[in-house]
């Protein structure tokens, strides 16, 4: 018995694989430890899973045979559920990693560059679009946008004018830009060029920037850091017309006339008439008697003004006036008891287009005929082409958060000059009315969600008020954040953007990562296909359907 043991366990090939499974179990030489001579003893292919008799290891994991059932041990399911396992766990890790840190990790000036160059292409669009000429950029005016964006970020502000007093004009002029006419865009926390464009195009002042005509040079400048405890990005757009070149002047060249020569003509004597004859010709007038008609004259009437209407405001210093005068000849307009413009009554009415400065006037309409007068009551009329003012130091935007509730107050606080009648503030495409509390103070608000907030302020830019006054003056302006709930840009934003905008650094990891999921995929439908092929009488749906969704799954995780 124990001989029989011992004989059952005998080795003859050194291959780890015993003379009696060698040839009753799977048929190899028990006196060759290399049956198929591929280099790889019996005993080792056995514990790898391959067949010792088979034609080779290629052959073995990709090529369906009877050595390996039918099943290339490459594309076994196992196999293929590990390395798709493996991917999401190296995506996820990956996704994590990149995710850990600031998104100013990634912004390296490459793709800050990138960025900005976007960002001038998409403006010149919206131009050409319109007609309108296109923006050429300018190096130095890009620097200064930069040290603008810099200054923003150093001095913790978010608006044209820094705490220090210091704008647009100084930026130029340390950067040596003159200048005859120029703007400036911002924005704050933006995830791509096209969300910074499409933020500017609903704010009117700014849109007014992206599309003047007065425009001929773009600068742009691109930051990334910290704004009040949030990593995030600040962008500042220039725009500038170049001064008149200076032309030297031009010596004026004397003529010198030529003198020609003077001709004396002769005028012909006419001979005198005498006096005797002249008064021989003359004839007597004849006197006809004239029949004159009594007419019956009509009361003077009052006149009155019809147009402009009385305690109007008139934006315009030339006004057309229309007066009613029946049975008058002409009108005198008066301004506190001074006659100020005389017209003619033609068909009982007088009309005339008349200049006045700005300020207000206490107008009598005097109606005349031969010594005859008579005059109106008193109208008041304002002309006012002077626009409203906006106190823009207490002018402000504030973002709150309701005591108890869930969301954010968006608040606009206006000082406005006495004489407005109207003011609206544009914000993210969105209008707030703002309603008057005294003679200067106007206030309006808006609440929203933090999912709308997070939509509505992304990115971030300054609001507009327009304001009008009684006589019809607008103007719009840009006014200050007082406080800002800073957006923080979504781990699904933060990483699309990186996975837009690569760098150098990070960009191998997405390409390892796409070529490890594109040869899964490839693996998967081989499988796939094989399984079909060789057992498709054996095949059912839910098989079939399981594979399917299993590929479907490796593509979205590779486009992802």
């Amino acid at each position: 018995m124990l001989n029989k043991f011992k004989n059952k366990r005998k080795d003859s090939d050194y291959d780890l694989l015993s003379d009696y499974e060698e040839v009753n179990v799977y048929g190899t030489d028990p006196h060759n430890p290399d049956t198929d001579g591929d280099g790889v003893p019996d005993g080792v292919e056995v514990r790898l899973g391959r067949n010792p008799k088979g034609p080779g290891l290629l052959t073995d994991l990709f090529i369906p045979h009877e050595c390996n059932d039918f099943k290339p041990k490459a594309l076994h399911p196992h196999r293929l559920t590990f390395h798709a396992l493996s991917a999401v766990v190296i995506k996820i890790v990956m996704v994590v990693f990149l995710l850990s840190f600031p998104a100013g990790a990634w912004l390296t000036p490459d793709v800050l560059y990138e960025q900005s160059n976007q960002v001038v292409e998409l403006t010149n669009n919206i131009r050409t679009n319109l007609n309108k000429g296109t923006l050429s950029i300018n190096t130095t005016l890009q620097q200064a946008a930069i040290d603008k964006a810099e200054d923003m970020i150093i001095n913790q502000y978010f608006a044209h004018i820094s705490p220090d007093g210091i704008g647009l004009r100084n930026f130029l002029l340390n950067n040596n830009l003159g200048y005859k006419v120029a703007g400036e865009n911002l924005a704050l926390g933006y995830s791509s060029a096209e969300e910074v464009v499409d933020a500017w195009t609903k704010s009117p002042t700014h849109y007014a920037n992206l599309i003047d005509n007065d425009y001929t040079e773009i600068g742009v400048g691109m930051l990334s850091g910290n704004y009040k405890g949030y990593d995030t990005t600040i962008v500042a757009q220039f725009f500038r017309q170049p001064p008149a070149p200076i032309i030297p002047p031009v010596e004026e060249v004397v003529e010198i006339p030529i003198e020609e020569p003077v001709v004396i003509v002769e005028e012909p004597v006419i001979p005198e008439v005498p006096a005797e004859v002249l008064a021989e010709k003359e004839e007597p007038p004849i006197e006809e008697e004239i029949l004159v008609e009594e007419e019956l004259i009509e009361e003077l009437a009052i006149p009155t003004l019809i147009s402009p209407n009385n305690n109007s405001f008139i934006k315009d210093n030339i006004i057309n006036f229309i007066i009613s005068a029946p049975q008058a000849v002409e009108v005198n307009i008066l301004n506190n008891n001074k006659v100020i413009k005389t017209l003619p009554v033609v068909d009982n009415q007088a009309s005339s287009n008349i200049s006045l400065v700005e300020g207000e006037y206490n107008l009598q309409i005097q109606a005349v005929r031969d010594q005859e007068s008579i005059l109106s009551s008193q109208y008041t009329i304002t002309v006012d082409n002077t626009i409203p003012i906006i106190d823009h130091e207490q002018t402000f935007i504030s973002v709150t958060e309701p005591v108890n509730e869930t969301g954010v107050v968006i608040q606009a606080i206006a000082y406005l000059s006495e004489d407005s009648s109207q003011a609206e503030v544009y914000l993210a495409g969105r209008t707030i009315q703002l309603f008057k509390e005294d003679n200067q103070r106007w206030r309006g608000s808006l609440i929203l969600s933090n999912d709308d907030y997070n939509e509505f302020l992304s990115p971030m830019v300054l609001a507009s008020i327009l304001v009008v006054d009684r006589a019809g003056n607008r103007v719009v302006q840009d006014i200050d954040f007082g406080s800002i709930k800073a957006v923080e840009t979504s781990a699904i934003e933060q990483y699309g953007f990186i996975k837009d905008n690569a760098s150098e650094n990070i960009k191998p990891i997405f390409d390892f990562t796409n070529i490890y999921f594109q040869v899964i995929i490839a693996l998967a439908i081989l499988a796939l296909l094989f399984s079909i092929v060789i057992h498709w009488r054996k095949q059912h749906i839910q098989t079939i359907a399981s594979a399917s969704a299993f590929i479907a799954l490796l593509i979205i995780l590779t486009i992802f």
